[in-house]
């Protein structure tokens, strides 16, 4: 992870009811995997987020969730980003 990188990223609200946009701004245009898994590890989704502009900005829905705390993490050529997303009832 790299850590000024990776202060950057941000979802907001959080925690919220649903899922929140992700906003990042990235040095390099490209595509970054994006996934979201569980406490337990078990990925519940994935996609591929593309970058062309100055920042990164992405509504992701991967259906519903129950209320709990999930992880999010972005990946790129030379980091590897993580965050909690609560979702709240």
């Amino acid at each position: 992870e790299v850590p000024a990188m990776a202060e950057q990223l941000t979802l907001f609200p959080n925690p919220g009811t649903a899922v929140s946009p992700l906003s990042w701004p990235v040095p390099q245009p490209g595509t970054f995997p994006l996934s979201l898994k569980d406490l337990r590890g078990r990925e519940i989704w994935r996609q591929a987020v593309h970058k062309n502009g100055p920042i990164l900005a992405q509504g992701f829905d991967p259906g519903p969730l129950s209320p709990g705390v999930y992880l999010l993490t972005l990946t790129g050529e030379s980091l590897r980003i993580t965050r909690k997303l609560s979702i709240i009832p």
